[in-house]
């Protein structure tokens, strides 16, 4: 097995999650070799407590080693385009987070800039790994719900304006793109395409109603999938309420909905045979956990994505997976803007 190096720029809030899962492959011979970050004690301390070798404060000197062959992005949104076009033309393959980009032309320019370079490149959608939304994209794929006529989302969260809650940069349309929609929203909206498929156009209203910035708190927005599926998405983030994130399917022959981390309804067609699927947890400590940010998503996909680069196959999530998701938010945005329907490129 070949040994791989791989780094990670950006020591923020999701670094635990890449660092962690970075980690718990090293009997695979992956070792976490450097961490980069504009903040010297960040960048330090990261690599200190992860046990990365190496430390930068320009992500530059950790993309001329040699001996990194992959590369984490945990970056704000308006650095993803032009790093990760550096990172591969380094040679290095690419896990980002999501949202890949801040619109389709710079997703473009990074999946262009990959291709050229032989390189892979992949986006963060961890939801994609947990137990419900597999046995979700698995019942739909193999048509437990008959020809699927609906899907929803809504997720709403509380108001959190504290400051430990509101970096700069997510305050800025010209640094995050989108508010609620684009920093959580979307995680939601990449299930309901991965099991219905690509959007063909979208009708949305969206608003700042409470949160004094100049992106969204709030929004709804209707899809029509090219499958000829409706689907539905309501969000906001501007409540006191406790959190409700709510996925649903409907076809002719049966239901699904999720909330919360419950099957409210699980209701396939009569005859349907349920394939049992595996969920190998990875074994962490309890204080690995405790660092953790939604869960274990996240070292699952990076242990995909690993396995599978190293096997010259394309990511589990790819890019082009990202770009349809960045496309369908800002077709969001867009209609809102307009008032009128928006087809999505």
């Amino acid at each position: 097995m070949n040994r791989i190096g791989y780094g990670i720029i950006g020591a923020g809030w999701i670094l635990p999650n890449h660092a962690i899962g970075v980690r718990h492959l090293r009997d695979q011979e992956v070792e976490l070799t450097a961490i980069a970050d504009v903040d010297e004690g960040r960048a330090r301390g990261a690599a200190e407590e992860f046990g990365a070798r190496y430390w930068y404060t320009d992500y530059r000197e950790l993309l001329a080693r040699d001996n990194i062959q992959m590369v984490s992005l945990c970056l704000p949104h308006h650095l993803h385009k032009a790093i990760a076009i550096e990172a591969a033309r380094s040679g290095k393959h690419v896990l980002c987070e999501k949202p890949l980009a801040l619109d389709v032309d710079d997703a473009d320019a990074m999946i262009a800039a990959a291709r050229a370079a032989g390189v892979q490149l992949g986006v963060i959608f961890q939801h994609r790994y947990d137990l419900p939304f597999r046995r979700l994209h698995r019942a739909v794929e193999q048509g437990a719900f008959g020809q699927i006529l609906l899907g929803g989302v809504f997720h709403r969260c509380r108001n959190e304006t504290a400051a430990e809650f509101r970096a700069p940069w997510r305050e800025h349309k010209e640094t995050v793109g989108g508010g609620v929609l684009t920093m959580q929203t979307i995680h939601f909206v990449d299930i309901l395409l991965w099991c219905l498929g690509r959007v063909e156009s979208v009708m949305a209203r969206v608003d700042a109603l409470v949160l004094q910035r100049n992106v969204e708190d709030s929004g709804a927005a209707i899809l029509r999938f090219e499958s000829g599926a409706i689907g539905s998405v309501v969000s906001t983030e501007a409540v006191s309420t406790d959190r409700i994130s709510r996925v649903e399917v409907h076809g002719t022959s049966g239901t699904a909905i999720w909330e919360n981390n419950r099957w409210v309804r699980w209701e396939p067609a009569a005859g349907y045979v349920e394939e049992t699927l595996a969920d190998e947890e990875p074994p962490l400590t309890q204080a690995e956990r405790g660092r953790l940010l939604f869960g274990t998503g996240h070292i699952k996909q990076i242990g995909d994505f690993v396995a599978r680069v190293r096997r010259g196959l394309p990511p589990p999530v790819t890019a082009e997976d990202g770009r349809h998701a960045t496309a369908v938010v800002l077709a969001m945005y867009e209609s809102s803007r307009t008032g009128q329907a928006v087809f999505v490129g």
